[in-house]
Order: C-alpha cells, then sequence, then structure tokens
C-alpha cells in the first residue's frame, strides 16, 4: 500500500512548534522541583509545555509513518517504535523516548 506524500511544509511547522515550546522551556531549566511544585503558575507552564512538546513528537512520527505506507497505530508508543524499526530514528533512540507517549496521556487525563 502507498502511503501519503511526506509534506515537507507539515514537518518543517511541526518543528518549528517544537523548537518554539523547547526554547519557552529552557527559561525554567535549573528552577528547583520544590518551588516548581509551590508555584501553581510555573509548574502549568511547564506541564503545559512538555504537553505541546510531546505531541508535536507524536504528530511528527504519525505523519512520517503514514508516508511510508505503514498503518498509523492507535498507540501513540508504537508509533516512535515503529520509526525505530524502519530506521527513520536510532533504534535505541526510539526504544528511549517511547514512554514519553505514556507521560503524554498522564499530562492529558490525569
Amino acid at each position: 500500500m502507498d502511503g501519503l506524500e511526506l509534506d515537507p511544509a507539515v514537518l518543517q511547522r511541526r518543528l518549528r512548534h517544537l523548537a518554539n515550546a523547547v526554547s519557552r522551556l529552557e527559561r525554567f531549566r535549573d528552577i528547583p522541583l520544590e518551588q516548581l511544585e509551590a508555584d501553581d503558575g510555573t509548574d502549568w507552564a511547564v506541564l503545559h509545555g512538555l504537553q505541546i512538546c510531546i505531541q508535536a513528537v507524536l504528530d511528527i512520527s504519525a505523519h512520517v509513518l503514514a508516508s511510508t505506507g505503514a498503518t498509523v497505530p492507535d498507540q501513540y508508543r508504537t508509533g516512535i517504535l515503529m520509526l525505530g524499526k524502519l530506521r527513520v530514528l536510532p533504534e535505541e533512540f526510539a526504544g528511549r523516548i517511547a514512554a514519553m507517549a505514556g507521560f503524554r496521556n498522564i499530562l492529558v487525563h490525569d
């Protein structure tokens, strides 16, 4: 089965969105956990920023998989692991970051 055509503009938009969110999170890098937890606004900003970053990665993953003709799995974690199997990402790296999908679900649902 042929995949959808890989759209570089979609990837560029998602990557810019990801880079912007990472850049915004950088300012919180050196704040101790206790301080983050004590300030609801800061805590919310960090959690929201992480959610945005993870979702961008998952969106990119789904777009790339669709372009290969692979079935886009209904579980985000599986999509990331498939990128490793297809050698789009180094397989070890894909295995290390796949857990972000579960963390995204915690951020969204809990």
